[in-house]
């Protein structure tokens, strides 16, 4: 459970950008960070797009599929932020978001890496 006060969601509030330009830097930052880590090579297998662009010599960072999983994640993000007063409608929201992804991992996902996007 996290208890929130006051003082910590005016913090949220005020610190979180909608800028779209903020926004997509923030999300690709997470994943690079991610991607070029010790346990890089794991976690660019869950994105098979990742190899593709990689054996045709081409930055995946700067594709159309990057970008748009940057933008998602940090779209998560902000409903997050904007729901961080209504913790039943949060925990809905994350659990629909956590059962989506149950489907995109391969079975048997190593929990090892699931410290990478902590």
């Amino acid at each position: 459970d996290w208890n929130s006060n006051p003082q910590d969601m005016d913090l949220l509030y005020n610190t979180w950008s909608d800028d779209f330009e903020t926004l997509f830097t923030v999300g690709s930052r997470i994943y690079l960070s991610a991607f070029e880590g010790s346990d890089g090579a794991a976690c660019k297998s869950l994105f098979p797009w990742i190899a593709k662009y990689e054996k045709e010599g081409r930055n995946y960072a700067e594709q159309n599929e990057f970008r748009i999983q940057a933008l998602r994640l940090v779209q998560t993000i902000s409903k997050v932020v904007d729901n961080i007063s209504d913790t039943s409608k949060l925990e809905k929201m994350l659990y629909n978001v956590g059962k989506r992804h149950i489907e995109y991992l391969p079975r048997g996902l190593c929990p090892r890496y699931w410290h990478v996007m902590q």
